[in-house]
């Protein structure tokens, strides 16, 4: 349970990082802090797990999460059933698990510290 929990929290902290899919609200509230504070803003990656992760050859696949693309698909099938959505969940929508699990993956294989 406290597995599932920590997977959880990492998966959640690591998406809302870096793919975090904001709809016009959150675009709209983001250009005003900007604009009031005169900083800009961090373009973000749209769709890059769902359109350039799966064209990754194997080798492109571990350089950037450590494992290979078939060790990948194991262990998401090992998993996946507990990344799903519960039925009559309320709240933001969940992501898909494979989109769940390379953010967890990704964020346990970068070497880079965050700020």
């Amino acid at each position: 349970m406290a597995d599932k929990q920590l997977l959880s929290f990492v998966v959640g902290e690591a998406q809302a990082l870096f793919f975090d899919d904001s709809d016009d609200s959150d675009i709209d509230i983001v250009a005003t802090v900007v604009a009031e504070s005169g900083s800009k803003p961090v373009p973000k990656v749209v769709g890059y797990a769902e359109l350039t992760v799966p064209q990754f050859d194997s080798g492109l696949f571990k350089s950037h999460f450590r494992m290979y693309r078939p060790t990948f698909d194991w262990l998401l099938g090992k998993i996946q059933h507990h990344l799903m959505n519960d039925v009559g969940s309320v709240g933001r929508p969940r992501l898909q698990p494979e989109k769940q699990l390379l953010i967890a993956i990704w964020t346990l294989a970068n070497q880079e510290s965050f700020r």
